[in-house]
């Protein structure tokens, strides 16, 4: 059962629904890029967040300007 469980979780059929909390991994990365991405955090207006299963563990971080005067 643990192979069937590996290909589920690799496929995406399985979900890591335990620790680290993503909010957790949103607020280090966040912090982390103050003062070099952006002067404070506070400017993210929006995020788009998922943890998946993989057989090297990574971040993806994709960062865009909001256009102000659009919003």
């Amino acid at each position: 059962m643990v192979k069937k469980r590996r290909a589920d979780a690799l496929a995406g059929i399985e979900r890591p629904a335990k620790k680290p909390d993503i909010d957790n991994i949103v607020k280090a990365l966040a912090d982390g890029m103050n003062g070099i991405v952006y002067v404070d955090d506070a400017q993210i207006v929006e995020l788009t967040c998922s943890k998946w299963y993989a057989i090297d563990p990574y971040v993806n971080v994709n960062v865009a300007s909001a256009d102000m005067a659009a919003i």
